[in-house]
């Protein structure tokens, strides 16, 4: 561990500080940037975006969450003020992460907090100017509270604000949104959510002369007719695309979208984490995702680690999640140039690559599936178990399963 930890120390150290003199300095640095940065420019100015930028494919809720950071000043002070944000954000996720971690030692809390820097998706993430550590940071401070027991209005409140501005990149949040209608146990929530999200709509639709029907039909329009076009890396429309079933990508990933909807519903009284972690996994596979969205993977590996943590098991669940962990900890080390066609190892090394992550992050999900189902039937047994012999049930811990406790016979 030791060894791990000075590994990540200094490869995110040399990593990130390369990917912020890109996004601030470099020419090729801030690509997403510049598309967000006109497109905002843009919305706010009242000229088209939706069919006039071949890469405006973000709802019009996200044009004023972006206006902040790049709808009132030039380019390049832009680039700054985005870099100085997206680096408070990356050390808020990393705290988040330890805290959460169920870390005990210094060693340990070390190791878990250092997580996030080294990860090729956080390289890539901030020198291309990405929203995924913003999304991801923002959703783990909003749910984290919503499954606290007698949560208050206006910490439902506060977390419905959050979500709404996670809801910049829908493809990485809408799968979320299950967490936020069904974890609480009330629909407080969700109402909220909705009801931000539908006054962020309005706002931004204030400078368009275009209604906001209209402005809604222009995107889910433009996002359609670009399906084919943006396979990704690892996801189920770049499987599709492989298989020449692209008339399938939009039907596969509203499938996909319903089944975990009623995965978290069944599972909804279960381990918080555990249904972070899968949810992350199905947000991560579910639509077009390129390697910069694998940010996303820190959820599971997060899961995994406090299923460790928990200890020994007779089935060997935590052999398993250590192992599992292993492999996630490793493919997010690797080098950024694994995953960009534009220059060397050859292409046979992106496929394969790809192939692994797949399968790793496929057997992952399985195992994280089985992990809740199991947790699941523990709080069942408890639960009757404590009704009939006044024996204690699982451990609750917000709302959800923790550890569970023995279980004692009657006497």
């Amino acid at each position: 561990m030791l060894l791990a930890t000075l590994y990540m120390a200094i490869t995110g150290f040399l990593r990130l500080r390369f990917a912020f003199v890109a996004l601030v300095e470099l020419s090729w640095g801030a690509v997403d940037l510049r598309y967000r940065f006109d497109e905002v420019t843009r919305w706010y100015g009242g000229l088209p975006v939706y069919g006039a930028i071949a890469n405006a494919d973000y709802p019009p809720a996200a044009y004023a969450t972006l206006w902040p950071l790049l709808g009132w000043l030039p380019l390049e002070p832009s680039r700054a003020l985005w870099a100085i944000v997206v680096a408070l954000f990356v050390v808020a996720l990393a705290n988040l992460v330890a805290r959460e971690s169920s870390a005990r030692t210094i060693a340990e809390r070390s190791f878990v907090v250092l997580l996030v820097f080294p990860m090729y998706a956080a390289q890539m993430t901030v020198w291309s100017g990405q929203l995924g550590i913003f999304v991801l940071a923002l959703l783990l401070a909003a749910l984290l509270p919503l499954a606290r027991p007698g949560a208050s209005a206006w910490q439902d409140a506060a977390s419905a604000v959050l979500i709404a501005l996670a809801l910049v990149k829908p493809s990485i949040t809408a799968p979320f949104l299950w967490v936020v209608l069904f974890v609480p146990g009330r629909l407080r929530p969700a109402v909220s959510t909705a009801v931000v999200y539908t006054a962020l709509t309005f706002v931004a639709a204030m400078p368009r002369e275009e209604r906001i029907v209209t402005l809604m039909r222009d995107w889910l329009t433009g996002r359609s007719a670009q399906m084919p076009a943006i396979n990704g890396h690892a996801n189920l429309h770049k499987w599709l695309e492989l298989l020449g079933l692209d008339a399938w990508m939009l039907p596969a990933s509203l499938l996909a979208f319903l089944a975990l909807g009623a995965w978290v519903y069944r599972h909804r009284r279960t381990e918080l984490w555990t249904v972070l972690a899968v949810t992350a996994l199905v947000a991560r596979l579910w639509f077009h995702h390129w390697a910069y969205d694998d940010v996303l993977l820190i959820l599971p590996m997060v899961a995994l680690y406090r299923i460790v943590r928990r200890g020994a098991t007779r089935d060997g669940r935590d052999v398993i999640a250590a192992l599992s962990f292993a492999a996630l900890w490793a493919i997010g080390l690797a080098p950024v140039r694994a995953f960009s066609f534009d220059v060397t190892p050859p292409e046979w090394v992106h496929w394969a690559v790809e192939v692994v992550q797949s399968t790793v992050w496929l057997v992952t999900l399985a195992f994280l599936l089985y992990v809740a189902e199991r947790l699941r039937a523990e709080l069942s047994l408890g639960g009757d178990a404590g009704q009939k012999t006044g024996t204690p049930s699982p451990s609750v811990e917000g709302g959800h399963v923790g550890r569970p406790a023995t279980l004692t016979p009657a006497k």
